[in-house]
């Protein structure tokens, strides 16, 4: 058991983020959060294990919209890579988390995970730092809200690709509506409905490199 004592702080490079981050969203979304979640810096990895079960090795960031909170890595805690400098992942994770503020709100689940993360993977700005599948193989196989690391490599471009090929408004009318389908055979439906093909592999890839 570990006791957190919660103190304000004021950070400058993060509010300037957040206050940019904040504006882009609602201009995507189409509507302004109801109440502004609260930020919290988590110091280390080592803290950060205190604080989730699984993925304390790989997990930047979360957002708990029933707290009203996000929760992001300390920014001297994010490892620097050739494809992204840490200033630009620090900026993109507290995106990346303020989006799921704006999805629990508009939908009030965040399953289909593959959609949660994909739209928040879309919106925060690192989906250019990836590198773009090919082929789809493997992001609809995560339906439920437990997510590991292997639903960032394809999601973000599944949405990207909806978007592109589709328009924002009918990706935005799908996140709505999962608010009211109770099975992934009811979401499979309401996707067809939409979108006008089956939700699979071969007609995605089909679509995707047409």
């Amino acid at each position: 058991m570990v006791i957190y004592k919660i103190k304000e702080n004021s950070n400058k490079e993060i509010e300037s983020i957040y206050k940019k981050a904040l504006k882009q969203l609602e201009k995507f979304y189409g509507f302004k959060l109801e109440r502004e979640p609260n930020i919290i810096v988590i110091k280390d990895r080592e803290q950060l294990k205190t604080l989730v079960r699984e993925g304390a090795d790989w997990i930047k960031g979360f957002s708990f919209s029933y707290l009203n909170s996000i929760f992001i890595l300390n920014k001297k805690s994010l490892t620097k890579s050739k494809r992204i400098s840490k200033k630009t992942d620090y900026e993109g994770l507290i995106k990346h988390e303020l989006s799921h503020q704006f999805y629990h709100q508009l939908s009030s689940k965040s399953i289909p995970a593959w959609l949660s993360e994909g739209t928040a993977l879309y919106t925060d700005g690192r989906l250019k730092y990836q590198k773009e599948p090919e082929i789809f193989t493997n992001f609809l196989n995560f339906e439920k809200n437990e997510v590991g690391k292997e639903v960032y490599k394809e999601s973000g471009f599944a949405v990207e690709f909806l978007v592109n090929k589709f328009g924002k408004q009918k990706l935005l009318e799908l996140i709505k509506e999962c608010k009211n389908i109770k099975s992934p055979q009811e979401f499979k439906d309401k996707f067809e409905k939409i979108y006008k093909f089956e939700m699979n592999y071969e007609n995605f890839n089909k679509l995707y490199k047409g």
